[in-house]
């Protein structure tokens, strides 16, 4: 099985979010005495070299500041920006990627997020809310056009069994921080990315534990000769 593994503030290998490659990443810390880097966007990836003050491949410039790094794949040998735990270069993609059993629906307002989470990370909040709501709509049957709170749809979730203990607190966690972001304001997603960066797993955790598990429980089931599952039904 090929190794995979979404980019994650200060893991030593992940997936190049340039290449696409499973390599080792290089952290460089951008120095606090007033250096920058500047980049551009386009262009042939650049050669190993010390990057403080050095041409990379994006198009900005980014400040030094004790939060930021330069990250050099040893793949491909680009570049990926990183402040306050979350990529900011190259652009798009933050996120664990979609569980693969995430309903149609919910999995395009999931990737929209994963999209702006860069830019905005209080919008890619507010849409990972979304996808929850969607996705707690369909676990439930909702008829389409009936309104339901979604605290009503995962209190309903819970006493049906279909999410449990650590998946009903991923949904509580989704629910309260999308929620704050478009009302209250009063958590900072700017500070730490690996808050917003924590949603993505929250949501996926709920597709993996409500829909994903059963399946593969069903499977299984199915490979037991039919005269010894009902025999299992009857205990």
């Amino acid at each position: 099985m090929s190794k995979g593994q979404d980019p994650r503030f200060d893991l030593d290998a992940f997936n190049c979010p340039n290449c696409g490659a499973f390599a080792h990443q290089w952290w460089y810390r951008i120095g606090a005495g007033g250096d920058v880097i500047t980049a551009r966007l386009r262009g042939k990836p650049a050669v190993a070299a010390p990057l403080l003050g050095k041409k990379m491949r994006y198009g900005e410039t980014v400040a030094a500041r004790d939060n930021a790094y330069a990250v050099r794949c040893m793949y491909c040998q680009s570049e990926s920006v990183w402040i306050g735990g979350r990529m900011i270069l190259p652009e798009g993609g933050t996120g664990e990627r979609a569980d693969p059993e995430m309903p149609e629906g919910v999995r395009a307002v999931y990737e929209e997020a994963r999209t702006i989470a860069q830019k905005s990370p209080r919008a890619a909040a507010a849409l990972l809310r979304l996808s929850v709501e969607m996705l707690c709509r369909e676990l439930c049957k909702v008829p389409q056009g009936k309104q339901v709170e979604l605290n009503e749809m995962i209190k309903a979730l819970k006493e049906k069994g279909r999410v449990k203990g650590a998946t009903v607190e991923a949904l509580e966690m989704v629910r309260v921080v999308g929620n704050d972001v478009v009302h209250a304001g009063r958590i900072d997603l700017e500070e730490d990315g690996s808050l917003l960066e924590g949603l993505f797993g929250c949501v996926n955790k709920v597709v993996d534990d409500a829909i994903g598990e059963p399946k593969r429980q069903e499977s299984l089931l199915q490979k037991i000769p039919e005269e010894e599952r009902k025999k299992m039904k009857t205990k």
